[in-house]
């Protein structure tokens, strides 16, 4: 029981969950785009602004999984 608890702190230290470039750069993406769409909601609607904050969540997305796939990520 004692060895299983030590391996599962052992893990979890070694586990970089949200700590890498990838995360790093989707998750920011991700931020200003909604933060973008809010602020084109309350213009009035701003359509304009408005798709402009979806192309970068899209973006966002694609950002993350081009990293991904070059290694900057953790499996």
């Amino acid at each position: 029981m004692i060895e299983s608890a030590e391996r599962a702190v052992t893990a979890s230290a070694v586990d970089l969950n949200g700590r890498s470039l990838v995360a790093w750069a989707g998750s920011i993406m991700a931020a200003v785009a909604v933060a973008m769409a809010a602020v084109a909601l309350l213009l009035g609607p701003n359509w304009n602004l408005l798709w402009a904050a979806s192309v970068l969540l899209v973006l966002a997305l694609a950002t993350g999984s081009v990293l991904r796939r070059l290694g900057y990520g953790h499996s």
